[in-house]
């Protein structure tokens, strides 16, 4: 999961917060296969995006909203 404003993968040296806007790259979803779900925190994020990533054929990307309320650490599930 990386942050697309900085440029750097979240970590815990490179935390985010609520309301970044946060960027998934994978192969293992596809357009029309479902809807992704983004939990961050054990909280469902918004998601503002998901198709093809440009310029990385074969990838998807999912974009979507740091929720409030997630205490800092790393987990994030990705459905």
């Amino acid at each position: 999961m990386w942050n697309p404003q900085t440029g750097q993968i979240v970590s815990a040296a490179n935390p985010s917060t609520a309301g970044d806007v946060l960027s998934i790259y994978t192969t293992s979803l596809f357009e029309g296969g479902g809807s992704p779900q983004v939990a961050i925190g054990g909280k469902q994020a918004e998601i503002l995006f998901f198709g093809d990533a440009p310029g990385y054929p074969g990838f998807y990307r999912s974009t979507s909203a740091m929720p409030s309320g997630v205490r800092p650490g790393s987990a994030v599930l990705f459905d």
